[in-house]
C-alpha cells in the first residue's frame, strides 16, 4: 500500500519514491484502483438544469463594488461592528465570526475594501432573487438562499510567509531542550482578498 499522502503528492505533480517489493517476493501481485461512479449524476444534472431554467432571472446582475458603506445591507453593518478593533497596532488582523455576520479575516488596511466587496456581492445576489436568511442562535448562521440552496460567504486576506531569525532566548531554550523547536515563520498580509461561497 502506498504511504499516507502518496496520491495527493502525485496529483500535485511530485514524484514520490516508490518502495520496491522485496527481491524475494514470490506471492501474487494485484494492482487495484477504485473509481467512484455516481449513478445519480445524470438525474441530478437534469434536475439542476430544470431548476435553473425555472428560476433564471430576467437580467443577470453585475457585481458593482460601492465606493462607500453608507447605504449597506444590515448584515454588512453588523459585520462592520464585529470588525472594530480596540488594538492600536495597525498590523493586527481583524476577524468577524458569529451566527449573524459573514466571516471576514483581513488586515486593518483591507477592512473597508473587503466589506465593500461583500456589499456588492450581496446586492447582486439579492437582485438575482436570492434571499438573506438571518442566523439563529441554535441553527444555521446567516446565509443566502439561492434556489433552495444555502450559500454562505467568507472573505479573507491571503498571507505571504517568510522566516525570521531565532532570538537568543529561543536558542538557549533549544540547546536546553533539543525537542523544542520555535516557530520561526512570519505571516504577513499581502492585500489580496479571497471571496469564498460555500453551500
Amino acid at each position: 500500500m502506498p504511504p499516507l499522502g502518496y496520491w495527493a503528492r502525485l496529483e500535485a505533480g511530485q514524484t514520490p519514491r516508490v518502495t520496491p517489493l522485496r527481491s524475494g517476493h514470490t506471492g501474487p501481485t494485484a494492482h487495484i484502483r477504485r473509481v467512484y461512479v455516481d449513478e445519480a449524476a445524470s438525474e441530478r444534472e437534469g434536475r439542476t438544469a430544470s431548476l435553473l431554467a425555472e428560476n433564471q432571472p430576467g437580467v443577470w446582475p453585475t457585481v458593482v463594488v460601492p465606493k462607500t458603506l453608507d447605504d449597506c445591507h444590515p448584515v454588512i453593518r453588523r459585520t462592520v461592528t464585529h470588525l472594530t478593533s480596540r488594538s492600536s497596532d495597525p498590523t493586527k488582523m481583524l476577524s468577524a465570526t458569529g451566527r449573524d455576520v459573514f466571516t471576514v479575516y483581513v488586515s486593518q488596511a483591507q477592512k473597508e475594501r473587503a466589506l465593500r466587496m461583500l456589499q456588492g456581492c450581496v446586492t447582486a445576489l439579492i437582485t438575482a432573487g436570492a434571499v438573506v436568511v438571518p442566523g439563529k442562535p441554535d441553527g444555521p448562521a446567516v446565509h443566502l438562499r439561492v434556489i433552495e440552496q444555502f450559500v454562505s460567504m467568507k472573505i479573507d486576506e491571503l498571507m505571504d510567509r517568510s522566516f525570521r531569525e531565532s532570538t537568543a532566548k529561543e536558542r538557549t531554550e533549544q540547546e536546553k531542550y533539543s525537542w523544542q523547536k520555535p516557530d520561526l515563520s512570519v505571516h504577513t498580509p499581502n492585500g489580496k482578498l479571497r471571496l469564498t461561497n460555500r453551500e
